[in-house]
């Protein structure tokens, strides 16, 4: 099983049901072995849409663990909760966003927000900072796929008091990179009490890859995936939520360009996380989150020098990991019947 992105042109539509037009027109250019889980429009004219759209191709559809429904599905809910007002903020992953597009630098702009809200529904791009995460005690810390479909009206959420978050690292051919995110791991436990029950070990790990998109979007490749959801598959009654760790490759001079771009360089990590974590969390509905882990001690090494604020979350981290350790504690259940009247 693999996760890729591909550029397609879809014809504008004369109605007005734009999703069914889309969905109608993206079908004439996937195969039955392939899913869309990512969609986006990066320009139209009057008569076409350029679009980029991430997919996950299996070739043995028939293991998928579960037939996603359309991410273009959208219900109207029968019910409606007005006892909390409820806000979402979205910033999207991998475009270079001026607030948001980097380590967590949309913090403040979330606990602005939620002065004036109930509740307010956040993404992990948002907030994840490396090894901080201070996101709002209103907050619910829910993954991009997840978020999407909560506004499409097909999943709802409940919040809850702690999750029990499997960690599940690339087995790492250099063991300081283990050790260190197991460290992390063991100061969520003795900080503020996460529940893991086990750290597993990928080998062979997830292959990813990061690419840019010809709209220059951060995207990529991930491969090798089918060992990792077996195990997940196996391992589906010990756990409510997952952490990934694994490498991302990208061309070498990337880390010190990123750094030394003052904050122009789109971070090339972020986008191809997303397409992960958007097929587990679409395959096994549970919350899920990816943090890098470095290809290698001399990429750790490398000297930044100071960097610009918004970057310089990940200048100090070795693992960063902790903050979607912490987003994942108390990340809302995904309630798929939503007749049963989800809090939100």
């Amino acid at each position: 099983m693999e996760v890729i992105e591909r550029t397609i042109s879809l014809p504008r539509d004369p109605g007005i049901n734009l999703l069914r037009h889309i969905r109608e027109s993206l079908a004439s250019h996937l195969t039955r072995f392939e899913i869309p889980i990512r969609f986006v429009v990066t320009s139209y004219d009057a008569t076409q849409f350029s679009c980029e759209i991430g997919i996950i191709h299996e070739e043995d559809n028939s293991r998928l663990s579960k037939d996603i429904e359309s991410i273009f599905a959208c219900r109207i809910r029968k019910t409606e909760v007005t006892e909390k007002f409820n806000i979402a903020l979205i910033i999207p992953t991998g475009v270079g966003a001026e607030i948001g597009g980097h380590a967590g630098d949309a913090t403040a702009v979330a606990r602005l927000m939620a002065e004036v809200c109930d509740r307010l529904v956040i993404h992990p791009n948002v907030v994840n900072a490396s090894d901080i995460n201070e996101m709002p005690s209103n907050s619910l810390y829910v993954e991009g796929s997840i978020l999407s479909r909560l506004l499409m009206g097909t999943v709802g959420l409940q919040p809850t008091r702690s999750n029990r978050v499997l960690v599940v690292l690339d087995a790492h051919p250099d063991q300081h990179f283990v050790d260190a995110a197991v460290n992390t791991v063991s100061a969520a436990r003795a900080t503020y009490g996460l529940n893991c029950p086990g750290v597993i070990l990928l080998d062979p790990p997830v292959h990813m890859r990061g690419e840019y998109s010809a709209s220059g979007r951060a995207v990529g490749r991930v491969s090798s995936l089918r060992h990792c959801l077996d195990i997940l598959e196996q391992e589906r009654s010990t756990y409510d939520a997952i952490a990934l760790s694994s490498v991302i490759r990208v061309p070498p001079e990337y880390h010190l360009e990123y750094f030394k771009s003052d904050g122009e360089m789109v971070n090339p990590w972020g986008g191809v996380e997303a397409m992960l974590t958007h097929t587990i969390s679409s395959l096994l509905d549970v919350p899920s989150a990816h943090s890098p882990m470095f290809e290698s001690r001399r990429t750790e090494n490398l000297e930044t020098g100071i960097v610009e604020p918004r970057m310089s979350a990940e200048a100090v981290s070795v693992s960063f990991l902790q903050c979607i350790l912490k987003g994942l504690h108390r990340s809302p259940r995904i309630v798929t019947d939503i007749s049963r009247s989800p809090d939100v």
